[in-house]
């Protein structure tokens, strides 16, 4: 039976270029200087692999274009989300080992040299430049998994760029951060759970964090309506829109999505909810 699967993911695999339309590295690198990404920026970026197409290179071309479109002065910052095992209840986080549950990009990536990776449980990212080392610096120690202290706060007070590359706005972790920063009590679950920790290096602690409520587990989780805020975003000149390659691609601008939309948010603490009006109970900090 195992013979018989690899086999069948061998031939899926030969198959691929014949059966999908290509994404070429040179193409992808020209979209994605049209579209705006700022050369020597900070870019953090979530991505599908499997709506770009057929890559030549696979998802180690992808990030070879992302790194040459920001140049060796920008740092390319790629979530390795790990949410999904920690909420089936595995309590051990090793920053060499536990794989994402976000893609197969990101896997890649976190094992390319020069790659580091922030070491907290659930919302770790990778990253690879000038300021990667300070904006994973403590993750782990962070009140919230994406608020004040992480890497996903200080790429939005450094003015980075956010890239949704084959996917929409309901992949973007950064909605978190400005939730987060307005203290909204719906965002984290009321019980604090316990993580074994590992750096790269091997070295192990204990550390204890909360959870995110948006991914269902026990009925507590809270509808949002990321996807259809990329229409907002367009509209407010906070995001723009292409194509990279075969992909729908999303640029976010990080500082005019703190100075827009986050007024927004502080004045209506229900904004990014699918249904407020089923969540009436719910009051800011």
């Amino acid at each position: 039976m195992n013979a018989f699967k690899s086999l069948k993911q061998r031939v899926k695999q030969a198959l691929r270029p014949l059966m999908h339309p290509w994404s070429l590295p040179a193409t992808m690198v020209h979209g994605l200087n049209e579209l705006g990404v700022k050369p020597s920026g900070l870019l953090l970026v979530h991505t599908s692999l499997a709506h770009l197409g057929y890559v030549p290179g696979g998802a180690a071309a992808v990030i070879s274009v992302l790194q040459r479109v920001i140049g060796p002065e920008g740092t390319l910052i790629i979530p390795t989300h790990t949410w999904e095992w920690m909420n089936a209840g595995c309590r051990v986080f090793d920053a060499t080992v536990t794989r994402s549950c976000v893609g197969k990009l990101p896997d890649v990536f976190r094992r390319m040299p020069g790659v580091i990776r922030s070491l907290h449980p659930t919302h770790s990212v990778a990253a690879k430049g000038p300021r990667a080392a300070a904006l994973i610096a403590g993750h782990e120690t962070a009140a919230t998994p994406c608020g004040d202290g992480t890497p996903y706060a200080r790429l939005l007070d450094e003015g980075g760029q956010i890239l949704l590359l084959g996917c929409g706005t309901e992949s973007n972790t950064c909605f978190h951060t400005l939730e987060a920063r307005f203290g909204f009590q719906y965002l984290l679950r009321e019980e604090m759970i316990r993580f074994e920790i590992i750096d790269a290096d091997g070295h192990s602690r204990y550390i204890t964090v909360p959870l995110h409520r948006d991914v269902p587990l026990r009925g507590e989780s809270i509808a949002r309506r990321f996807k259809e805020m990329e229409d907002i975003l367009v509209e407010m000149g906070i995001a723009k829109r292409g194509m990279i390659g075969q992909a729908h691609a999303v640029l976010i601008d990080g500082r005019l999505m703190l100075e827009k939309l986050g007024p927004l948010m502080a004045a209506t603490p229900f904004y990014l909810l699918a249904d407020p009006t089923m969540r009436a109970g719910i009051q800011t900090s």
